[in-house]
């Protein structure tokens, strides 16, 4: 339906989830969305902020309100609904949106979506379906357009700062300039644009240490015109080397973290997880590489869980901050429920998390364990990821693999029980307050001195 007032489209989100799901009829979806949308808002999804309600038939041939979305909350809300065809729904999705539909992708047959095709009445306008499709791709050129501009605008602005940075940093070097000119350039500025943001003394600094810290990096430096301002000058302060920086840009321009959001990444030492997790668990990810989406250690401190706690406490915690979860987990990972069951026989077991991996397109069972591993959790992850193999995952998926997320475990146990063991499952560890980022930095440096000392005895052998 077209919004008039909004200029935009605007779509049924309990049709997509029908499609998405498969669900037989309307009100199975309309089921299905209903316990997402509540599942959403407990997790405080921004995409439910500005969903609106409009009257659209219905299949019982009756005008009947219900959930609508812009194409830009239709993407985001489709990464949420785990699907067999939510890559070819997307791709049709976004040609439609940007008038590129190939003319062979019938959506009908590729998706199942099946398109409305009646006259609309938005805002008390009558909107005739013969012209829709120029007036759609008029708006659809606004939107790309609008979106350039934004992208542009960003980008244009880094390179002011780029240049200006450069500028400075070449008179201070040059002697031309002492510390208080800048004091002085930063009034003077003030002087021809009164109000003006972004031109204080301190902002000044860190143009010059912005361009001093990246302009011999041919890697880094187109980087940092691809993420705002803002998110740039906490990757150059709290990083302290060039692959940390290439770690944390990377992130932050394929997540658009939120100032908050890439703080809590760095204070976390992610980078430094993520690294020492690689190297650790490099011989089991390359026998299933399903496993290079988990790591052998999460931070969990935004679950204000006490010292003494039990797993239902702590998947309840999980649960009811799943957006914080996300962000350390992983935001390629949708989450499917909690204490999924799977029936065996005449008996029915519970996984206590179970995702779906967008990327690696395969189930990610995670058991919640309190104390310390043992080698028996192993056991009874096998038993769960045999079940989800034959009796939930489809056939494009990639075979399931779990994670036993425990509060703590040995190495020599977790290497004695995972040596020979075809599990396709990592041991991790949980902690619920912010790590000491120094020992990070000493383990990172303890595991690549050894990395290297192997490599020197196998070249010399």
């Amino acid at each position: 339906m077209w919004d008039e007032e909004g200029q935009r489209r605007l779509y049924s989100v309990v049709d997509v989830c029908k499609v998405l799901t498969e669900q037989p009829d309307q009100r199975g979806a309309t089921l299905y969305w209903g316990r997402l949308k509540h599942r959403l808002k407990e997790e405080r999804v921004e995409v439910l902020t500005n969903c609106q309600q409009l009257k659209l038939l219905a299949e019982d041939g009756k005008m009947r309100f219900t959930d609508v979305a812009d194409a830009e909350q239709m993407l985001d809300l489709i990464q949420h609904i785990p699907s067999k065809k939510a890559g070819s729904f997307k791709k049709w999705f976004i040609g439609s949106v940007g008038g590129k539909a190939d003319a062979t992708d019938d959506p009908e047959t590729a998706t199942g979506l099946v398109i409305r095709t009646e006259n609309a009445y938005v805002n008390g306008n009558f909107i005739e379906r013969d012209n829709e499709p120029d007036f759609n791709e008029i708006v659809s050129i606004i939107e790309r357009s609008r979106k350039n501009v934004i992208v542009y605008a960003n980008r244009e602005l880094i390179e002011m700062y780029w240049i200006i940075g450069e500028f400075v940093s070449k008179r201070i070097n040059e002697g031309v300039w002492g510390k208080a000119v800048v004091e002085e350039l930063a009034a003077y500025i003030q002087t021809k644009w009164p109000g003006i943001k972004g031109f204080s003394p301190q902002n000044i600094w860190r143009m010059k240490q912005f361009y001093e810290t990246y302009h011999d990096n041919k890697f880094l430096s187109p980087l940092v015109r691809e993420i705002g301002w803002t998110n740039n000058v906490i990757i150059m302060m709290a990083a302290k080397t060039d692959e940390a920086r290439e770690f944390y840009l990377n992130l932050a321009k394929r997540y658009n973290y939120t100032k908050r959001d890439l703080e809590r990444q760095i204070n976390s030492g992610l980078f430094e997880r993520q690294t020492i997790s690689d190297e650790v668990n490099r011989p089991l990810i390359e026998g299933d590489p399903g496993l290079s989406a988990l790591r052998d250690s999460y931070i969990l401190e935004f679950l204000r869980l006490p010292e003494k706690h039990e797993e239902k406490d702590l998947r309840k915690a999980i649960v009811a901050n799943m957006h914080s979860f996300l962000l350390e987990f992983g935001k390629e990972f949708m989450f499917v429920d909690e204490e999924f069951r799977i029936k065996i026989g005449n008996r029915t077991f519970r996984i206590d998390l179970l995702f779906y991996n967008r990327s690696l397109s395969c189930y990610v069972a995670i058991e919640l364990k309190t104390e310390d591993f043992r080698p028996a959790y192993l056991g009874q992850m096998k038993f769960y990821l045999d079940a989800l193999d034959k009796d939930v995952k489809r056939p494009e998926d990639n075979p399931s693999v779990g994670l036993v997320l425990c509060a703590g475990k040995d190495r020599a146990v977790v290497e004695y029980a995972l040596n020979k063991n075809m599990t396709p499952a990592l041991i991790a560890e949980y902690r619920t307050h912010l790590p000491d980022k120094s020992l990070l930095e000493s383990r990172l440096r303890e595991l690549r001195e050894r990395a290297l000392a192997r490599e020197g005895g196998d070249s010399e052998g």
